[in-house]
């Protein structure tokens, strides 16, 4: 299940107590891919390409044989072959609709009393800086703009995010007939 990039970054800059250290609107710390501290959005986003990509990659990024634009075009691929039920989590109740339809045998629904936790990231302690940060990641495009130039793995990500969303539909409509 994948979700819409700049809403997911800001989640793990939460998450992960980045907040404690950086400010959420800090291009250059956040998008820094080279030298002894790498950015924390460039160093997630890669890491979503990677998984998307494959374990493979990995080693072969790591050793230099890869490019990032072989790592897309692995990643853009295995979204369209690779992934049985590619869900997005903004449609959860379709993600699990359309798993129950490929997989008979698996019914999602067995359980309807679970509930999510509360997620560390909304604390009230941090709810200003929360709301600010928000209305940068979600509505600042010149912001996005400039963090997806400073890291191009980011720009990667929301390509193949647009990838997903294309593949959910077309299996959706698949899954449907």
């Amino acid at each position: 299940m994948l979700r819409e990039p700049f809403s997911w970054l800001l989640s793990k800059f939460f998450w992960q107590k980045q907040n404690e250290i950086d400010t959420c609107d800090d291009i250059v710390s956040a998008s820094r891919s080279e030298g002894e501290k790498i950015g924390w959005a460039h160093e997630s986003a890669l890491n979503y390409v990677l998984y998307l990509c494959g374990v493979d990659c990995i080693s072969r990024f790591e050793h230099g044989v890869l490019t990032i634009n072989e790592l897309e075009a692995q990643a853009e691929d295995n979204l369209r072959q690779s992934f049985t039920v590619v869900g997005l989590s903004n449609e959860t109740e379709q993600f699990y609709d359309m798993l129950d339809d490929r997989f008979g045998y698996f019914n999602s629904k067995l359980n309807p009393h679970f509930e999510g936790n509360t997620h560390s990231s909304r604390i009230e302690d941090n709810a200003e800086e929360y709301d600010r940060c928000k209305k940068i990641y979600f509505s600042n495009e010149t912001f996005r703009v400039s963090l997806k130039q400073q890291s191009p793995v980011l720009a990667v990500l929301e390509r193949l995010f647009q990838v997903a969303v294309e593949v959910n539909k077309f299996q959706q409509h698949e899954l449907d007939e």
